[in-house]
């Protein structure tokens, strides 16, 4: 599944969540993807995670804020996003593994520049839209949006299946 609400956003970052850092592409100009953030960075939150009690007091908490501001890498957004490039290295890689490659993009009609790419790659993709979905919770779907979203997809699969492709 393909988040329009946040999938995007999150390939571009080297850091998410309140500064918890990730491994991260860039796109070359050999238009091949670069890993950056290797081995990841320990943030903060990371820290005072696995040293609850060193980190329990707000004195240490201050000096570690201190520490972390003076030597963590700063949070990058990439110039070009490399969400394109993941997806077309990621059908590539399941086809070499004697697989097949399905997509099912939440809102995709939002996003028209997305969808015609997968169309153009031919990326067998479904565009699941639904209106079930919890209030304030960042679109989160509910149970029956998460239902209707295997439902598109199962025919989606079916149809492939029907048109000679083996899964």
């Amino acid at each position: 599944m393909f988040c329009t609400d946040n999938d995007v956003e999150d390939n571009s970052y080297n850091a998410r969540h309140g500064g918890f850092y990730k491994p991260y592409y860039t796109v070359q100009d050999d238009l091949s993807l670069k890993l950056n953030g290797v081995p990841v960075p320990r943030s903060e939150k990371v820290i005072r995670a696995e040293h609850p009690i060193l980190f329990g007091p707000y004195v240490m908490r201050a000096l570690l804020r201190a520490y972390c501001q003076r030597t963590a890498p700063p949070i990058i957004q990439v110039q070009k996003t490399p969400t394109q490039l993941i997806l077309q290295y990621m059908r590539y890689y399941v086809f070499s593994k004697g697989s097949f490659f399905v997509m099912g993009v939440q809102d995709g009609s939002r996003f028209p520049k997305l969808m015609e790419f997968l169309q153009e790659r031919s990326i067998s993709h479904a565009d699941i839209t639904s209106e079930h979905k919890y209030p304030g919770l960042g679109g989160h779907w509910t149970s029956e949006g998460h239902a209707l979203a295997c439902q598109q997809l199962d025919r989606l699969i079916d149809a492939i299946r029907k048109a000679g492709y083996r899964l």
